[in-house]
């Protein structure tokens, strides 16, 4: 019981842990002769943030397909799939997301270079923590596996690279291209730690099968996030 019958019409309670809290209001009139007069219950979902921001970057979008498999599934719809379940699980575990695009609509200029500057202003005006772009690899067709790109001189970068790429080799199974450094625009000007995931080849036709599939892209998202709740600053 949280309280006894009052003459209060209001009250505060806060909870003590994260989950589905069931609460139920009874009331009674004074002078009622019945046990309760009338009652209601309501279900509240409670989630603890750990006020740690990740911009969740689902690469390419609007005007820039990206790369295009043999099949013509393209890039930038598989990385906002993956991009959007990626950041529920992270807000199911208290992290505070913000996306650089929910849908193929971008707010910004078809123009690249603004583009990618659009994307970094996001993180770097939120305070972020941690900044994760997604996207498939794309080169001659035969090409296979799963790399992840940090900042060189970025230990956090590094270190959130190496989680990642365990998690997801461990999960989906691709070869382990291990993680490698990069002078991206999203990984050299963001100022929060950053990483450049590539799922797989999407012009390789056995991985744009994978990558064009639900239970695939959840996989990958769910290993994604695990690799950035193992980090030390997450």
């Amino acid at each position: 019981m949280i309280r006894d019958y009052g003459t209060g019409n209001s009250m505060n309670w806060t909870p003590t842990r994260t989950g589905t809290y069931l609460v139920g209001i009874h009331v009674k009139d004074k002078n009622s002769k019945e046990k309760l007069d009338e009652h209601k219950y309501v279900e509240y979902n409670v989630i603890a943030y750990n006020k740690k921001t990740i911009v969740v970057d689902a690469g390419h979008g609007g005007y820039d397909s990206g790369a295009v498999g043999p099949t013509g599934v393209k890039e930038k719809d598989v990385t906002l799939k993956v991009a959007l379940k990626l950041g529920k699980i992270l807000e199911n575990n208290g992290v505070r997301v913000i996306y650089t695009r929910t849908s193929d609509n971008v707010s910004w200029p078809s123009n690249e270079s603004q583009d990618l500057a659009a994307r970094v202003a996001i993180a770097n005006s939120n305070n972020t923590d941690l900044y994760v772009s997604i996207h498939t690899n794309s080169f001659n067709g035969s090409a296979h596996g799963t790399e992840t790109y940090y900042y060189n001189g970025s230990a956090k970068g590094k270190e959130a690279a190496e989680k990642v790429q365990k998690e997801l080799i461990s999960s989906i199974g691709l070869y382990d291209r291990g993680i490698k450094t990069a002078g991206y625009y999203v990984l050299k000007n963001t100022i929060s730690p950053s990483i450049l995931v590539e799922l797989g080849f999407i012009d390789n036709r056995n991985e744009e099968v994978l990558l064009n599939s639900d239970w695939f892209q959840q996989k990958c998202a769910e290993a994604i996030a695990k690799g950035i709740l193992g980090t030390s600053f997450i």
